[in-house]
């Protein structure tokens, strides 16, 4: 039987009427009418399969995108024998990694549209994001699409600086197992703050190093265990509990407007000697505690620290007493949280006051617990506002996050703070907003 040749858009009829032919036995009989209609089917899956092939290429091939770029250095001279990975932003892996060439060059092809993570890596250079920030808080991702071709890339890395040093007591002994941390001058909610970078413990000979220290100004603080007695110098009498205890200790001072300058790929050595200052205690009640529910009490620096400092003591006795001791000279929170049990559901308390703390015992004091503060909110927005965020951020706390508003199960938004006190009033949205009203007070 002859078939003969067919493209895309040949009419039923003419299939229909080329599978009709066929040749007469003697009996004036089809030969095989199976095997003409086994013809029949193939003919029209030649035709459907043939119809279907230009669909497929005018829907069905997805256009697939180029990243390519060089790795360079803070100078311009290439980054070569770097990998480079391409992920998304959910850190899945988009390619297979590649190495950079003498010159620097990489490149990725048969990506499809969307956004990608770019990150070079070298064992003795560290791990780089493309479009970094110094803080190594934020990235850019690479916009793949048709409406934004991403033209050849230029990934430029800053080598990262070393701090290495001894901490060392007034003695000259080595300080083992302090932590040094290094805090780096940043532009946080609005003002100018210290914000921890990277820290390191010393080893038993009292050294440490802190690698990847990005370009920035620095202050290097050594901060010993909560209240870490100072031994005494010289002869003490017998029995006497020492007042003295390491402080945490920066250089440069804490007080001081001067700060450490780093530069790419700078290598520093600072020595750190101990500060000793006069402990106090601190003592005091807490009102209002549930049955049988534990109570923790804790002192926060105010300041903001290039080490975490708390200090902690617990409410004991029927009177609810606490104390807590060896606490150095400063402004501190003095707070009180627990839990109470609601109707099979935890709700927490907790106390807040400022206190100073100086060179002579603070007693007497006394942390009311209440239920935590909320505020309900209601959000008037046009329909084209996109997503509306609304929250309240500690104006005491130079580092802290916005509290964001959540929906109750009534559809109805909550802010549930975390203690009482002085708040700055946050509303995030695509547009800009006119204006924002807090119980009474209202701001255009």
């Amino acid at each position: 039987m002859k078939i003969p040749a067919i493209g895309y858009g040949t009419p039923e009829w003419a299939l229909r009427s080329e599978q009709s032919r066929w040749t007469p036995g003697d009996s004036g009989q089809p030969r095989n009418k199976s095997r003409r209609a086994g013809v029949y089917i193939r003919v029209r899956l030649i035709h459907a399969l043939l119809f279907l092939a230009p669909l497929s290429a005018a829907f069905g091939q997805q256009q697939s995108y180029t990243i390519t770029g060089q790795l360079v250095f803070e100078d311009g001279s290439p980054v070569p024998n770097a990998e480079i990975a391409v992920s998304t932003p959910a850190r899945q892996e988009a390619a297979d990694p590649e190495l950079t060439d003498a010159q620097g060059r990489f490149a990725f092809t048969g990506l499809p549209q969307g956004l990608y993570l770019v990150t070079a890596h070298r064992n003795d250079l560290g791990t780089f994001r493309w479009n970094q920030t110094p803080d190594s808080l934020r990235a850019d991702a690479v916009v793949l699409n048709e409406k934004s071709p991403h033209p050849d890339m230029v990934f430029r890395i800053e080598r990262y600086g070393t701090i290495t040093g001894v901490v060392r007591d007034p003695a000259g002994n080595p300080a083992p197992n302090v932590r040094v941390s290094a805090a780096r001058r940043s532009w946080t909610n609005g003002k100018a703050a210290m914000r921890t970078s990277g820290s390191a413990p010393t080893d038993g000979l009292g050294r440490f190093r802190l690698p990847f220290v990005t370009r920035g100004r620095y202050r290097i603080c050594v901060t010993p265990s909560q209240g870490a007695p100072a031994p005494p110098v010289g002869y003490a009498a017998f029995g006497q509990s020492p007042r003295e205890v390491y402080a945490e200790t920066c250089l440069p001072d804490a007080g001081s407007k001067d700060l450490v300058e780093m530069t790419p790929g700078k290598n520093m050595e600072l020595n750190v000697v101990l500060n000793r200052q006069t402990a106090s205690a601190v003592s005091g009640r807490v009102a209002n505690p549930p049955d049988g529910q534990g109570v923790s009490v804790q002192l926060r620096p105010m300041e903001p620290s290039a080490g975490p400092r708390l200090f902690s003591g617990q409410v004991t006795g029927a009177t609810h007493t606490f104390q807590i001791a060896n606490v150095p000279p400063g402004r501190y929170w003095l707070t009180a949280e627990t839990w109470r049990n609601d109707n099979g559901a935890q709700a927490p308390l907790a106390a807040r006051v400022p206190l100073t703390v100086g060179d002579t015992p603070v007693g007497d004091l006394e942390l009311t617990l209440a239920p935590l503060p909320a505020i309900d909110v209601v959000v008037h927005a046009p329909s084209d506002a996109g997503a509306v965020t609304v929250g309240l951020r500690d104006a005491d706390d130079p580092l802290g996050v916005a509290t964001n508003a959540q929906r109750q199960a009534d559809g109805s938004l909550r802010i549930a703070l975390q203690h009482s006190g002085r708040y700055w009033l946050v509303v995030r949205t695509p547009l800009c907003p006119y204006a924002a009203r807090l119980g009474k007070a209202e701001a255009l």
